[in-house]
């Protein structure tokens, strides 16, 4: 007869985290952590875009957030895609941002 080895729990891990309820928990508080990263990043990019040159577009908080989508977007696809050419998806990305801000994508390459 085969013996199964069991995982031990931390010391620290609350009681019942391995529970569809304790899932939903952790589920909730991981979604908690994204949102606020997403927020300080798009905040952040918010700043950086305040220091181009040339006129602010009317709503910096969607521009900066819109930024941050195409780069998700296509980060996640190369991703799936199982990319591992680091150079030509930062070009690429790079290109995407800065065309849809209307920059000069020659200085992006």
């Amino acid at each position: 007869m085969r013996r199964h080895c069991r995982l031990r729990r931390p010391p620290d891990a609350p009681s019942g985290s391995c529970s569809p309820a304790g899932f939903r928990g952790t589920e909730a508080a991981l979604h908690d952590q994204q949102s606020h990263a997403e927020n300080s990043l798009t905040a952040a990019l918010a700043s950086i875009l305040r220091l181009l040159p040339g006129p602010l577009p009317d709503r910096l908080d969607t521009t900066a957030a819109d930024c941050l989508a195409i780069i998700k977007g296509i980060n996640d696809a190369a991703g799936e895609r199982g990319e591992t050419d680091m150079a030509g998806l930062e070009k690429r990305v790079k290109r995407a941002v800065f065309g849809y801000l209307g920059l000069d994508i020659s200085i992006a390459i």
